[in-house]
């Protein structure tokens, strides 16, 4: 896995002038703009899927007690295949949200990249798959044309990888007004947010990542898993995150009597809700 990380790091370094959101307005050549290839799903039927609210001002807190839902944003990247493994050694469920466009790492579902292989993994494994936009762009600077964009391509690049495409979002920055909410309640999506940050994306360096530990220790060490529960968000494109402090919080959560699950299973939901079949000729069936 070593040389898979190198050659994509090298890979990626060819690309590091990009923009991190390479603003749409800026042309063609923005990865944002690029559409990917596979069924257009926007003619899929949106029914409102279970108990779970759709939309709205969207979820920060599970409601199971004793359960943390981890949830990791921004992947999969160079980092994501060695997390998975880490968190099959902890039999640990989580939450990717799945951005599919940027950071230079092309569209997760080029079959020349190894991101197909890794989402797919991802389902097997038992770790739910939810969107987080095709490119990462900001939906208060977006028109609704573009924002519906960016929620619609994301599930047709998911569905070509998976033949069927998450209903549960998180919007990047945290950020969805008005206009946001109505289109993903259109579109039938739970949004999701959170209420534990151990902003690891601030202290990716081995000098700074005790300070996110130190969050997460102010959140847990005084709390009860009869009584509460946590979600929890970080990001698989920090090499700390990845490789430091996922130990530290697994070990830690195992320690003081939670369970790490999906955001799905912490909202009591189904698993049956998580996803919608893709169009006819999508492929495989959504299980």
């Amino acid at each position: 896995m070593a040389s898979v990380v190198l050659a994509m790091e090298a890979v990626l370094s060819d690309t590091a002038a990009l923009p991190r959101d390479c603003q749409l307005n800026y042309g063609p050549n923005c990865d944002g703009n690029r559409k990917p290839e596979g069924l257009d799903t926007s003619t899929v039927p949106r029914p409102k899927l279970g108990s779970v609210p759709v939309s709205g001002a969207g979820i920060y807190d599970c409601v199971n007690p004793g359960e943390i839902a981890v949830t990791f944003d921004d992947g999969p990247y160079i980092y994501t295949s060695d997390l998975l493994d880490k968190l099959a050694s902890y039999g640990a469920r989580a939450t990717f949200f799945i951005t599919g466009n940027n950071l230079g790492k092309g569209m997760i579902n080029d079959p020349s990249t190894p991101y197909p292989a890794i989402i797919r993994r991802m389902h097997k494994d038992g770790h739910q798959i939810c969107s987080h936009t095709w490119s990462h762009q900001n939906a208060s600077q977006l028109t609704n044309t573009q924002f519906t964009n960016q929620i619609v391509w994301n599930e047709i690049a998911l569905n070509s990888i998976l033949g069927f495409f998450p209903t549960y979002m998180r919007p990047p920055y945290s950020i969805c007004g008005r206009s946001c909410e109505n289109i993903l309640s259109v579109l039938g999506y739970h949004i999701i947010y959170f209420d534990l940050d151990t902003q690891g994306y601030l202290h990716d360096d081995p000098t700074l990542i005790q300070t996110s530990k130190d969050i997460w220790d102010d959140a847990i060490d005084d709390s009860d898993p009869s009584t509460d529960s946590f979600l929890n968000i970080e990001h698989d494109i920090h090499y700390q995150s990845v490789y430091n402090l996922t130990d530290y919080f697994l070990s830690s959560l195992l320690k003081h009597g939670y369970k790490p699950v999906t955001v799905g299973q912490c909202l009591g939901d189904p698993e049956s809700n998580w996803y919608r079949q893709g169009p006819p000729g999508s492929g495989d069936a959504l299980v």
